[in-house]
């Protein structure tokens, strides 16, 4: 199954938002960067919405949402045709590394052209 099933669809659709403003630039964490917090991808629990509640289920639900912030991100450099660098990193890279995703992290969007460039709106009418 993937991570993604697991995520509260109003956050992904948060997520997604704050991807598309990276990709135009209007970002407010930076510009093209997004902070995306791992709350935010875990899926629903009483043992992880509370910090001050240590469980082993804890280390299982971050594992999940790094597993689940990988599936959008590649989701989203798939259909809107960007490069992706998390932490600096290429997505790749990050995905590779052992760096838990156990708070926040930056992620760039890098885009060739802005969506507005393909918009139907934008085209010329014969």
């Amino acid at each position: 199954m993937s991570a993604l099933l697991t995520v509260p669809v109003l956050n992904l659709l948060t997520l997604w938002e704050d991807l598309v403003l990276a990709r135009e630039g209007c970002s407010g964490f930076g510009g093209d960067t997004a902070e995306l917090y791992a709350y935010r991808c875990m899926p629903r629990n009483p043992v992880t919405d509370d910090p001050r509640i240590d469980h082993p289920y804890k280390a299982e639900a971050i594992a999940t949402a790094r597993l689940a912030l990988l599936a959008l991100l590649d989701l989203f450099a798939e259909q809107c045709e960007v490069q992706i660098e998390v932490d600096g990193m290429s997505l790749d890279r990050w995905r590779e590394s052992a760096i838990p995703f156990n708070h926040r992290v930056p992620v760039r969007v890098i885009a060739e052209r802005s969506w507005k460039e393909d918009a139907p709106w934008r085209k010329s009418r014969p």
